[in-house]
């Protein structure tokens, strides 16, 4: 999973005469901003998140800038440079234990890594826009990162009396790169096992969990067969998020990097979505495959023809499974 980061940057400390000419306090007009160098405004700077939280809902949250500067001459905005803090215990999110499970071990780590950094290293302006790229350190893990950003306002400051550049900029990093929290594949890869053996592993302990879920529903069939296996996977979603040595709500961390690239892990995915395609394309035309249909379309006659219809599901739930340990575990590695 990735986050979003949109980071709202207002940065002000240049005491400035007020004589701009204004109808509202702050608008994008580049002749407002002067040359210099100018401290976060910690009250009014935010970086904020958003990630997807498998697949129910997105959830967000919200760090507080606790310092940082941005030197700008409009001379030469490319040279622009930002550099931003902020405090992983000023975490703000919508509940006080997520936020505590959060900063803990398990993800931040806010005791051995209590603030996080971005230090822009090039700007390209193209009028009220601009593409920051940059360092992110989290955790003591420090990844480029392009900010696409936008020039909000600039004016003076009607309460302080000094001027204030505004900015606004987003960015789509993965926590996976910073060691912030898969289960299987995550387990696996934890205990020091290479990607190469994890994958198949992954999908042994689906097929484990298939064969597991297909003895118990054997006897029924259809739409109770459809009920069955839904409520199974609901318990077992349900059992894993209070296991907190499985990382609970939020999955586990730390998981160790493929060590194949960014290409070369492309070109692994693409393999196996082609190898599956094929599998399946070959099983559907396989005596397998004709077992599959003659059980979906009529299970009570194919059972009078002598097909042993409980070893077809058992297969069907087996086979379904490893492909999914297969695809979580890929997938594992990519958030």
């Amino acid at each position: 999973m990735r986050f979003v980061v949109p980071a709202a940057l207002a940065l002000a400390t240049i005491a400035a005469p007020a004589a701009i000419a204004q109808t509202q306090p702050g608008a994008p007009v580049a002749s407002r901003v002067v040359a210099g160098t100018y401290a976060v405004d910690t009250a009014h700077t935010q970086v904020t998140w958003s990630v997807n939280h498998m697949g129910f809902s997105m959830l967000e949250g919200q760090f507080g800038a606790s310092g940082g500067s941005l030197t700008i001459d409009p001379a030469r905005p490319q040279a622009a440079k930002v550099d931003v803090t902020f405090n992983i215990n000023d975490l703000s999110v919508t509940a006080a234990p997520f936020a505590n499970h959060l900063k803990s071990k398990d993800f931040f780590d806010a005791a051995t890594y209590p603030t996080a950094r971005f230090v822009s290293t090039g700007v390209k302006v193209m009028g009220t826009k601009a593409v920051i790229t940059g360092n992110l350190t989290i955790k003591d893990q420090t990844k480029p990162v392009t900010l696409n950003a936008t020039f909000v306002g600039a004016s003076i400051n009607p309460m302080s009396k000094k001027l204030n550049i505004g900015f606004r900029a987003t960015a789509k990093i993965k926590r996976s790169d910073f060691g912030v929290g898969a289960y299987a594949a995550a387990v696996l890869a934890r205990n020091g096992v290479p990607f190469a053996a994890v994958l198949p592993l992954a999908g042994l302990v689906g097929c484990a969990v298939g064969l597991l879920v297909g003895l118990a529903s054997l006897r029924v069939r259809a739409d109770f067969l459809a009920i069955t296996t839904m409520g199974v996977g609901f318990v077992f979603v349900g059992f894993v998020r209070k296991q907190n040595w499985l990382g609970a709500e939020m999955g586990l961390s730390d998981i160790p990097d493929h060590g194949l690239g960014d290409v070369g892990f492309v070109l692994v995915s693409l393999g196996l979505v082609v190898a599956i395609v094929l599998l399946t394309a070959y099983i559907k035309r396989s005596w397998l495959g004709f077992g599959f249909a003659a059980v979906a379309d009529d299970e009570d006659t194919s059972r009078t023809l002598g097909v042993d219809s409980a070893a077809y599901k058992l297969t069907a739930f087996v086979v379904g499974t490893f492909l999914a340990g297969v695809a979580g575990a890929t997938y594992a590695y990519f958030t």
